[in-house]
């Protein structure tokens, strides 16, 4: 082969294999190359007859090459033939297209159910027909019969907006954990998991941040196992023990064991920090509150008055209200010896409370029962402290829930406004009636943000966001197995924790503080100041 043909081998391949060059027709069908060669094959063989029409186009065809002696140089000759042979038929000397072979690193995914005939109906039905285009005068009929066509293909094909025209049976395999995109210079990658969510400005993980065990948790609906201090302590009630995690340093200890403490059978059923100190109060199966010190790890008051046990516990500064299964609410002044300081017996027709909580100014106390109402109690000035009076009537029953109460909770920059939420049958948050499609087990507010948090059970077993007042879902977090029992909230209002009926407690990073945010916020609050910071006002 000459350096000639060589070099425009070489250039016909660069030319073949550049990405960046206009895509041109692809080959011919195999049945067009083979009459393409016999057509050739036939216009060789007709050469001869056709002298007149090889003069008069002589000057446009090269001529044949020669070497420095004047004889003709048959191997060119024979190469450019077969170039010339080879751009007519398209393939490679020597490489037939029985020859070939599929490429092993293909990935050709199977079409069995891919719907094609779907695909060609949905294409020619926005094109207009060939008699509309050229304006024919049977252009009515026409038009005519090609509405009844597709309708028919409407209604044989069964065709929708949302159908799916290509459907592929098999899914891709999953890249492992540890592989690294080769192609991250081209396509970015994110430096935040795939778990973590960007809403309502910013990213909230929808996995757990930590994981705890929690063995022996009572799979009950009505009971209250968790509540988080001020302190930054986590107590959790497990059957006849409880258990205190410092959410600081992971350490984690044993405050008390009922079974222990008295020769009966006895299991905690509700737990409730003090709003200032370091006191825990436990309700109990048998209708008891016990107080604990927990700097002290020792029992300090044992509280009692209720019949049946006691699931719901919510503090009034140093006031204890506590609801029982028998109906009764009492309040506890743990400052005295007579600690009952006021009752209401029958404030949820002796069916059981299982939802209490003080509002933010101290000012009423609300209470859900299992007779599905909701009712508001103002709170009065009694001679030990401030509770609800024996005599007094509740100031709003609401009935609109279906099922039990249990999740209750006040905003905490609105006094005024309370979230509740129903069980199973009900399923619903109120006030605003927002359908969640499942029983409601806690809720909780998010100052920061302007959100509420619900946590549910049957049968999501779901954590969702709302934004307020709105309740515009924000996120819905998972990861319990089981249905959720209860949810407290971090003191610096940035963290939840969930117990499930799973046995396990999960930390939930949802209200982190945004620092922009929190700047501009800052720099808004000395603007509205007019441009002076707090240690300048304090300055004369």
């Amino acid at each position: 082969m000459s350096s000639l043909n060589y070099f425009q081998l070489e250039n016909d391949l660069k030319q073949t294999v550049r990405m960046d060059a206009p895509l041109t027709k692809g080959p011919a069908p195999r049945w067009e190359r083979l009459g393409m060669a016999n057509a050739s094959n036939s216009s060789l063989a007709n050469v001869s007859g056709s002298v007149a029409g090889f003069n008069s186009s002589r000057s446009n065809i090269p001529k044949t090459p020669k070497d420095k002696s004047g004889k003709i140089n048959k191997s060119a000759s024979e190469s450019k033939k077969m170039s010339s042979k080879k751009s007519k038929s398209g393939l490679t000397p020597g490489n037939d297209a029985s020859k070939r072979t599929a490429f092993a690193d293909r990935l050709i995914p199977v079409r069995t159910n891919s719907q094609f005939d779907v695909a060609h109906h949905n294409l020619m039905k926005s094109q207009p027909s060939a008699q509309e285009n050229e304006g024919s005068d049977h252009e009515g009929e026409a038009s005519e019969e090609t509405t009844a066509h597709q309708r028919l293909l409407d209604d044989h094909l069964k065709v929708s907006d949302k159908e799916r025209i290509f459907s592929y049976s098999v899914k891709p395999a999953a890249a492992p954990d540890d592989h690294i995109n080769s192609l991250k210079v081209v396509y970015t990658q994110s430096s935040l998991p795939p778990s973590v969510h960007k809403a309502a400005g910013r990213f909230i993980a929808t996995k757990p941040d930590r994981i705890l065990d929690a063995p022996a948790l009572v799979d009950d609906f009505y009971l209250h196992p968790i509540d988080w201090s001020k302190s930054n302590h986590v107590a959790v009630a497990l059957s006849e023990s409880v258990y205190v995690w410092n959410a600081s340093t992971s350490e984690i200890f044993t405050l008390a064991s009922l079974d222990a403490e008295e020769s009966e059978d006895i299991t905690a059923t509700a737990v409730a920090w003090v709003a200032a100190g370091s006191h825990l109060a436990v309700g109990t199966s048998n209708g008891e509150v016990w107080l604990y010190d927990v700097a002290a790890s020792r029992r300090v008051r044992r509280m009692r008055g209720h019949t049946s046990r006691v699931p719901c516990l919510s503090w009034n500064e140093y006031v204890i209200s506590s609801g029982s299964g028998s109906g009764s609410i009492h309040h506890y002044d743990v400052r005295v010896p007579q600690f009952c300081v006021a009752s209401l017996p029958e404030a949820h027709s002796g069916l059981e409370v299982c939802g209490l909580s003080w509002s933010p100014d101290k000012k009423y106390l609300a209470s859900g029962g299992n007779d599905n109402t909701v009712k508001i109690w103002a709170a009065g000035e009694t001679a030990d402290g401030r509770s609800v009076d024996s005599d007094s009537e509740p100031v709003s029953i609401f009935t609109h829930h279906q099922a039990a109460v249990k999740a209750l909770s006040w905003c905490p920059w609105r006094s005024y406004v309370l979230a509740s939420g129903g069980g199973t049958n009900d399923r619903a948050i109120r006030i605003w009636n927002v359908d969640t499609q499942s029983q409601v087990s806690a809720l909780a507010w998010s100052e920061e943000y302007h959100e509420l948090v619900s946590a549910h059970g049957h049968s999501s077993n779901q954590i969702i966001i709302w934004k307020a007042p709105s309740l515009e879902k924000v996120a819905r977090l998972e990861g319990h197995e089981s249905r959720i029992l209860d949810m407290a909230l971090s003191p610096d209002s940035t963290t939840i924790v969930t117990a499930g009926a799973d046995e396990t407690l999960r930390i939930w990073k949802c209200f982190a503080v945004d620092e922009q945010r929190k700047k501009a916020k800052a720099k808004k609050d000395t603007q509205a100041k007019g441009g002076r910071s707090a240690f300048q006002q304090l300055m004369r």
